[in-house]
């Protein structure tokens, strides 16, 4: 900055610039126009087969955007890593990718699994995301999962049946054999039980379209005691063979041993051998029961196939022929000894004969192989700052024609579930790491409680686990971490400007507050803000602004420490060539307090916004304001307009200006103007009551970078416009200065374009009408001998002492051809890279 930003002193001999209010060009200029919004030809797509391709097609708007450029990837994890959940444990990730994304959008996976593409324009960072999955395909291999492979006699152990893909359907039931049932037999349920010493196989024959597949198991069976820990039997008189596979058995209590019998002498008698256990129970040989009912699963998933339910006499283990009825199956029914799940639901089997019943209870559920939350942190990414912060306080109705004090709010968060759209927030547990703020309801699914006063802006992790994995051994989970604040959180127009100009809260955008064109009384929507804003990348913009609206102020400051934050604000609809005849407003003000009140404001700030399409960008009168990290373009006047004027004996403004790392472009005057006046509106000198004169006091600090895309043809420069009503004196005033720029005397700031033009640089500009200009321009948070650098004071000298009494210089701070880090072919594109320069500043060596 110090080596490229040349003072320019230029004077105005034939003009009386009695304390008006400084103008800016009325020249023709054309805009930056930026993009807004993405939309895809799909949100949502399931391939059928590996190897299958889908292409995405972008809709980018604006359509006049200047650059409509995208990319496409895949959503990586906060780690960096590509977010791609894999379904099939063949693949190996390491050697082959997954998913190719090509450059126009074409997306072709290379196996089972489930991801999301994003699409992002390279101008201001949009997105727009598409989930994409393969379909539940064939079945290609099954593995048996055994919790042992060691049993013994009599133990009884449940197989797991696993396929590749996890997400693959099953045709009817998986059928399960045993390759020697003297070793152990198995049900079709994959239920073993131990009989005697030795080896066996079991196999599990899965069905998936025409496709059969089998996987199997070994197991050994060696060792045990008695045939269960609770045997049933019908009599009172029971061999030991029947329920023990040693002799040596002793009885604890409720019966005695003879014969080789047990004798049991009431209902129950317990047994002991070898250090083991067993109670024998005698019961009426009619009791019914399932099957293996205490092994099998209370849960079946849709698409896995089916359960056996088999109804037997408790004592014996005989099939017992009769039927088995559903409580309801439109969740699941029973066909051929088997329960076909059909619904997601809760239901019970029963069977009954001879007096006797039985009945079985499971849930019916869409097993979870994948899942995606509808907030995710990249989404989150919006704006300069690529960043979102959520308020802990809504609104419950959020698309109210009004509001007022009697609008029901809450504060809550409700989080789902984008994909599968199958599944619910009640297959998932969810918990908080921050649960002092944030807190999970016990009975809502989903439901995020917040605390009704939260100090600063909090990170919150919320974590969401699967209830119903397709694998209970394998987690399926997903974490998502988010940004907190005691604030309103905005969708529309009315409840921002409720919040903003009634309840005067800190507000969070979560939706644009735009005021339509011709909407009724639109025109006279200003907000008066006192808290900070989040604007999360969203924008602040009224379409309704006339020409008679053309100095009014849209969004204005009007309290101390007010920060507002990561927004756009604008006073019209992008057009691709604006004038202060198209494009009024002043943006959004910095000022001192509220209406009826003055006193010098401090603390205010605006960071990482994006100011545009408005006469003047940002206004600053009587305050200590930061501006950092903002783009600030489109304006018809000045990008910044510093003003402070004596109004009365009592009231002088001041202020003190920082703009740090921000980017101005597209401005028809200079992109900062700075005015300080010592009379009032009338041209009047204001005095102290010792009769001296007032002097106002105006500190603009430059700091880390601030760049000016702001060249202007010689031809079309008009630095001061139509600062009178007599056209004449300003054609008088154009030709004059046109003048001074064309002459050798500025031959140095003069830069010749492609196209062969002249340009000069509209850098900063500062006057004082018929006072000396009061204001200092400081680099780098130096001292205000740091001007010295930048202006050239023997001439300065000069040429005020050759016109002193006629009129005070004006001062223009503008780029040196020959050194100019930016050229008038340049223009300023909004990348993701550029708004990180904004925010985290550029290293030394490009300042």
């Amino acid at each position: 900055m110090k080596k490229v930003l040349i003072g320019i002193v230029l004077l105005i001999p034939i003009l009386v610039i009695a304390c008006v209010q400084i103008a800016g060009s009325i020249i023709s200029q054309s805009a930056y126009v930026a993009v807004e919004k993405i939309s895809l030809n799909a949100t949502e797509h399931v391939f059928e087969n590996v190897g299958d391709s889908f292409k995405l097609n972008a809709g980018v708007y604006p359509k006049i955007a200047r650059n409509k450029e995208v990319k496409y990837y895949v959503m990586q994890t906060p780690e960096g890593k590509d977010d791609i959940v894999y379904m099939d444990d063949r693949f190996d990730p390491e050697k082959y990718n997954a998913v190719v994304v090509s450059d126009d959008g074409k997306v072709t996976v290379n196996t089972y699994c489930s991801f999301t593409v994003v699409c992002e324009s390279v101008s201001a960072g949009k997105r727009a995301f598409c989930h994409f999955r393969v379909g539940s395909g064939k079945v290609h291999t099954v593995s048996v999962i055994a919790p042992t492979e060691t049993l013994r006699k009599g133990e009884r152990v449940a197989l797991l049946a696993r396929t590749d893909p996890q997400d693959a359907d099953i045709d009817g039931h998986v059928e399960w054999t045993s390759n020697n049932e003297a070793v152990a037999t198995v049900d079709q349920n994959g239920i073993v039980r131990a009989v005697s010493d030795g080896g066996v196989t079991i196999t599990a024959k899965v069905r998936s379209g025409e496709t059969v597949v089998e996987g199997k198991c070994v197991l050994n069976v060696g060792g045990g005691v008695f045939r269960d820990d609770v045997i049933y039997v019908s009599s009172n008189e029971v061999p030991l063979s029947d329920f023990a596979y040693v002799t040596d058995v002793t009885v604890v209590s409720g019966g005695r041993i003879s014969g080789g019998k047990l004798i049991v002498d009431d209902k129950v008698a317990y047994v002991e051998a070898n250090g083991e256990q067993a109670a024998v129970k005698v019961i009426d040989p009619k009791i019914l029961e399932f099957l293996n009912a205490d092994r099998m699963p209370t849960k079946l998933f849709i698409g896995k196939g089916q359960l056996a339910l088999t109804p037997v006499y408790v004592a014996t283990g005989e099939y017992a022929e009769c039927d088995v009825v559903s409580s309801n199956e439109e969740i699941a029914y029973y066909k051929d000894g088997f329960i076909v799940p059909v619904s997601v639901g809760k239901v019970t089997f029963t069977a009954e004969k001879d007096g006797y019943t039985v009945s079985f209870s499971l849930e019916v559920k869409r097993a979870v192989s994948y899942f995606f939350l509808s907030d995710s942190e990249l989404s989150d990414k919006q704006g300069i700052k690529q960043t979102t912060v959520y308020g802990n306080k809504s609104f419950t109705d959020k698309s109210a024609s009004s509001y007022s004090a009697e609008s029901a709010t809450e504060f809550t968060r409700r989080f789902t579930i984008s994909s599968p759209t199958d599944i619910s927030p009640s297959d998932f547990r969810w918990e908080s790491d921050r649960p002092d703020i944030a807190w999970f309801d016990d009975k809502d699914a989903g439901l995020l409680h917040y605390a009704e006063n939260i100090s600063g802006v909090q990170k919150v992790t919320i974590t969401a686990t699967a209830k119903y994995p397709v694998y209970e051994n394998v987690k399926i989970q997903r974490k998502y971490s988010f940004y907190l604040t005691e604030a309103v959180n905005t969708y529309g127009q009315k409840d921002f400007e409720y919040v903003a100009n009634v309840s005067r809260e800190a507000i969070s955008m979560h939706g644009d507050a735009i005021v339509e064109e011709g909407q009724e009384n639109g025109r006279w929507t200003n907000y008066y803000v006192a808290k900070n804003i989040y604007g999360n990348g969203h924008m602040i913009a009224n379409y309704a602004y006339t020409y008679d609206e053309r100095n009014n102020d849209f969004v204005k400051i009007i309290a101390n420490d007010v920060t507002v934050s990561n927004v756009t604000v604008r006073l019209r609809t992008p057009v691709e060539v604006f004038h202060d005849k198209n494009t009024f407003g002043k943006a959004i003000s910095f000022s001192e307090n509220e209406f009826g009140t003055w006193g010098h404001a401090t603390g205010q700030r605006l960071e990482y916004s994006i100011v545009e399409f408005a006469r003047h960008g940002i206004t600053v009168y009587g305050t200590d304001v930061e501006i950092e990290g903002c783009i600030v373009r489109n304006v018809a006047k000045y990008g910044i307009y510093a003003m402070s004027r004596c109004w009365s004996n009592d009231y002088v403004q001041c202020n003190n200006t920082t703009v740090k790392n921000c980017v101005f472009s597209n401005i028809n005057c200079p992109a900062i103007g700075i005015e300080s006046g010592s009379t009032d509106y009338n041209g009047e000198v204001v005095k102290k009551p010792d009769g001296t004169p007032f002097q106002t006091k105006q500190i603009v600090k430059i700091e880390g970078f601030v760049d000016f895309y702001n060249w202007k043809s010689l031809d079309d420069l008009n630095l001061l416009g139509d600062i009178t009503d007599n056209p004449i004196i300003n054609k008088a005033a154009e030709d004059y200065i046109k003048g001074q720029f064309s002459g050798e005397k500025y031959a140095d700031f003069r830069y010749v374009g492609d196209d062969g033009k002249q340009y000069v640089n509209l850098g900063i500009f500062k006057v004082g009408g018929l006072n000396e200009a009061n204001a200092d321009i400081l680099t780098s948070g130096d001292t205000e001998e740091d001007e010295v650098a930048l202006l050239d004071k023997y001439e300065l000298g000069w040429i005020a002492e050759d016109l002193r009494g006629i009129v005070k210089p004006v001062y223009l701070y503008g780029y040196m051809a020959e050194t100019a880090p930016i050229t008038p072919d340049m223009v300023f594109e909004d990348t993701l890279e550029a708004y990180a320069e904004l925010v985290n500043g550029r290293p030394q060596n490009k300042q």
